[in-house]
C-alpha cells in the first residue's frame, strides 16, 4: 500500500484549477493519505474539500489532522462543515508536526 503523509498551508485566497488539478494528479498515486492543515479559510478549506471528493471516487484511507488557530477570525471550522471525522491537534505543533512527520509539505 502507498502511502503520503502530507502537511499544507497555503492562501486565504484559496486554491488555483492548476493547483487542484496537479494535486489531484499526485493524490491518485496513494492508496493511504494523511494530511495536516490549519483549518484556515482559502487553501486549507480547499484541499479538506478535495480530499472527501476524491475519496468518493477513489476510495482510499484518508486521515485529516487539523491544527486549528487560537484565533477564530480566518477558521473555516471544516470539520463542521463537511462532517468528517479529524483529529484535532494544537496550532502550535502545527509547524512542528509538519517539519517532524510529513514527507511533504506543501506551502
Amino acid at each position: 500500500m502507498k502511502q503520503l503523509h502530507i502537511g499544507i498551508t497555503g492562501s486565504r485566497d484559496g486554491i488555483t484549477q492548476a493547483q487542484v488539478e496537479a494535486f489531484v494528479t499526485e493524490l491518485s498515486k496513494y492508496d493511504e493519505i494523511k494530511l495536516h492543515h490549519g483549518d484556515c479559510v482559502g487553501v486549507d478549506e480547499g484541499i479538506h474539500k478535495i480530499l472527501l471528493d476524491d475519496k468518493k471516487e477513489n476510495p482510499k484511507v484518508i486521515e485529516i489532522y487539523i491544527h486549528p488557530p487560537t484565533d477564530n477570525k480566518q477558521r473555516a471550522f471544516c470539520q463542521k462543515k463537511y462532517e468528517t471525522k479529524v483529529w484535532h491537534l494544537g496550532y502550535d505543533s502545527f509547524c512542528k508536526e509538519n517539519g517532524n512527520s510529513c514527507e511533504v509539505v506543501l506551502t
